[in-house]
């Protein structure tokens, strides 16, 4: 129905029942929980995602162990702090940088993203 103004009234419709207005709401309210919830979680999971401990670790390698042995207490070992540098394209990161002077050798932990796979093999046309 018009007024005179061409506005359509509501007056004519009937209520809707409470029971469906509390539905609408509720579920309203739980769309909007359940999305800020996963924003959250996923937020929270990029701010606390870390290298698992194993990959904090100097691998001891055979010349790192025989220089141990023929050193003994002036093997040392240089652990250069780092942060998680990653590629422009966001496909490698370098972390944990350890350095053994007296052999020589330079280890350094890179966490890589699995679809770096798929272009190596095509760049390269591995199968």
């Amino acid at each position: 129905m018009h007024n005179e103004f061409e506005n359509e009234e509501d007056d004519w419709r009937p209520d809707k029942c409470k029971l469906r207005r509390w539905l609408e709401k509720g579920l309203g309210i739980a769309a909007v929980a359940v999305a800020f919830s996963l924003i959250g979680l996923l937020c929270v999971r990029l701010v606390l995602s870390k290298p698992p401990s194993s990959m904090k670790t100097m691998v001891w390698t055979e010349s790192a162990i025989a220089a141990y042995q023929s050193e003994g207490e002036s093997f040392s070992v240089t652990f250069y702090p780092s942060t998680d540098s990653f590629s422009k394209d966001g496909m490698f990161s370098i972390s944990h940088i350890t350095y053994i002077e007296s052999i020589g050798q330079f280890q350094a932990t890179v966490r890589y993203n699995e679809r770096s796979f798929n272009y190596i093999r095509e760049d390269y046309g591995l199968s």
